[in-house]
């Protein structure tokens, strides 16, 4: 994954790899109920997730995931791509 995201971004394929000495893998799945709504939607909180890369499935037009400006403190939605 580390190398094919390299590649997808124009940089040699070994720019990630090589800078993991000692990786450790954790894979965690959490699956979050629609959001409803009018209600109160719960996710997991704020969070910074450890480790190189964070994958997540967002369906097109649901709101969820926001991204900190560690400057402003602000919380931007990110979209799905």
């Amino acid at each position: 994954v580390a190398m094919a995201l390299a590649l997808s971004l124009h940089l040699p394929e070994d720019f990630f790899v090589k800078e993991m000495d000692n990786p450790v893998a954790q894979m965690v799945l959490l699956r979050y109920p629609p959001p409803q709504p009018g209600g109160e939607n719960l996710g997991c909180g704020a969070h910074t997730d450890c480790g190189f890369l964070t994958l997540l499935t967002q369906e097109d037009g649901v709101k969820g995931l926001e991204v900190q400006d560690v400057r402003t403190e602000q919380w931007i939605d990110a979209p799905a791509l």
